[in-house]
């Protein structure tokens, strides 16, 4: 078939869907998810590699005391150390930043990803219509954009759904972190959660109806990619000019309706089975509950908490077991070793997946948007800027915005100028900068403390016991310096009707627990605001 006929036809793609301006904002999507993808899996395995070498170190501390105190003799790697600090913080930073940005890049790609859908779904059912109004064995050969709006629709419906999946994957979970689900502001099954979870649901269903939905709105529904030798010359001239792949393009819609179906629900019974196997068991908090309020969960929790701040009487630690749990929960909350990381790799096993699926399509919408631009040799309006082609692409400025906005202030002023002025926001946890930071320096200092302390004891005839509980004591109190030193003394303001509550008060004498991010109400519980050990 001479290329000016199918010229002549203008078969011509959608420019409301694979237009110039368009496209660019898929990649820009599709590019920042896979930035959270790598950055957020840097991480998990980074902190993993650190608790591990942490707990070898204190294995090890007493065997090595002679190597490790020449580390002490070594101005050069005390200079390194401050430099990879420094490092450290900066990188942290720009973690903090992607870290707070991710649920609202998350709630953007879902709400565009629902639009998408909605949008493709509209186009089908019009289609759909018309071609049962009108068969296309009665008209002449049509032209525009008829033909490629469903299949069009279809990839990029489908395209939509995969970015608010990887982006889920990696939000903190419970098992990562349980003790931040049991403060007052951090509710195991909070609204937010299931609104994440409810808007996955939505997508699936709305990427199912669209699968059902495209066979009947193809403009060649009665020939399906086969042309009999008693057809008329319209089927001929159709595949003829066809980009979408003919014959194969409909067994992959076929296969499509089982897809859509069978991968979420086997997705579902492998991950419901990877968490058995790790330890869960959804029934024992329905257990627990009967007979007992909010109330007495909460009393038992601040008793919890309290207990464990209680310090020996000559002062010194109250044992190595309690310096172990410094950044990992406690007691009914404790997670094994097999259930932290085998549902933190199961997660990323799926976001990667996911990441992959992703590309995928958008390199095949992008390959036939090519080919429909060269069969109709520039005619359509898919490379010619509009402004709907701006504004496709300001679609991501809010998160870019976002972003550096908590790069140049800091996580805690960025998510706090976003709350009303009787609220304020606090650390709870060991993620942000500033304890990365004296965690990277107590990594410097911490091993020749120990050895330090084991080679004084040795000298002074005292037990290795004594020594080592001294050395556990003086690394706690050297983190707790350090994080002093990059928080406020105490700090005063005055909220709703004139209730003056203490924000960031530490005493660099008391060791300093690790903490993460929850908002609680300034004007309702004052107390709530201040930094306490939670170790």
């Amino acid at each position: 078939m001479p290329a000016r006929v199918c010229k002549a036809i203008a078969f011509t793609g959608n420019a409301d869907l694979v237009g110039i301006g368009v496209v660019i904002s898929y990649y820009i999507e599709a590019s920042l998810t896979t930035l959270y993808l790598l950055v957020f899996t840097a991480w998990r395995i980074k902190r993993f590699v650190r608790e591990q070498r942490q707990g070898r170190r204190r294995r090890c501390a007493g065997a090595l005391a002679v190597e490790q105190s020449k580390v002490t003799q070594n101005p050069r790697g005390q200079g390194r150390g401050r430099e990879r600090g420094r490092l450290a913080r900066a990188g942290h930073r720009c973690f903090d930043a992607l870290r707070g940005s991710l649920d609202g890049f998350l709630m953007a790609a879902g709400v565009l990803a629902i639009a998408i859908l909605v949008a493709a779904l509209v186009v089908e059912a019009f289609h759909t219509n018309e071609r049962r109004r009108h068969p296309v064995n009665s008209q002449n050969v049509p032209s525009g954009h008829v033909l490629y709006d469903s299949a069009l629709g279809l990839l990029v419906g489908l395209f939509a759904v995969f970015p608010p999946v990887v982006l889920y994957a990696l939000l903190l979970q419970e098992d990562e972190w349980p003790r931040l689900h049991h403060h007052h502001h951090h509710h195991r099954k909070g609204r937010r959660t299931w609104l994440r979870r409810a808007v996955l649901v939505v997508l699936w269903a709305l990427a199912a109806a669209v699968v059902f939905l495209d066979p009947p709105s193809e403009l060649d529904f009665a020939y399906q990619g086969r042309v009999a030798n008693s057809d008329d010359n319209f089927a001929a001239v159709l595949y003829a000019c066809d980009q979408r792949g003919g014959l194969a393009y409909w067994q992959a819609l076929e296969a499509l309706k089982y897809l859509v179906i069978g991968v979420p629900v086997l997705w579902l019974a492998m991950t419901l089975g990877v968490y058995v196997l790790t330890g869960w068991r959804p029934w024992r908090p329905w257990r627990a509950a009967r007979g007992r309020g909010r109330a007495d969960e909460d009393g038992r929790l601040e008793k919890q908490a309290a207990s464990e701040e209680i310090e020996s009487k000559d002062g010194r630690a109250v044992g190595e077991e309690k310096e172990t749990k410094i950044g990992r929960p406690a007691g009914d909350d404790q997670r094994s070793l097999l259930a932290r990381i085998g549902r933190s790799v199961w997660r990323h096993m799926v976001a990667w997946l996911a990441c992959l699926i992703m590309w995928t399509l958008l390199l095949y919408l992008t390959e036939l948007r090519h080919n429909i631009v060269d069969v109709t040799d520039g005619l359509d309006m898919e490379n010619k800027w509009a402004i709907g082609q701006v504004l496709a692409i300001a679609t991501w400025g809010p998160v870019a915005v976002d972003f550096g906005f908590l790069l140049i202030f800091g996580i805690e002023a960025g998510l706090g100028s976003r709350l009303p002025l009787d609220f304020a926001i606090r650390q709870v946890g060991s993620t942000s900068s500033v304890d990365s930071a004296a965690e990277e320096d107590e990594d410097e200092t911490g091993a020749a403390a120990a050895a330090a302390a084991a080679a004084a004891a040795q000298a002074r005839g005292s037990s290795p016991d004594r020594a080592n509980a001294n050395s556990v004591h003086n690394r706690r109190r050297s983190a707790s310096s350090a994080i002093c030193r990059q928080t406020s003394s105490s700090t005063a303001e005055t909220v709703g009707n004139d209730k003056t509550s203490v924000v960031g008060k530490c005493d660099c004498g008391e060791p300093v627990a690790p903490l993460a991010l929850s908002m609680s109400s300034a004007s309702s519980s004052a107390p709530s605001l201040l930094l306490r050990a939670q170790s």
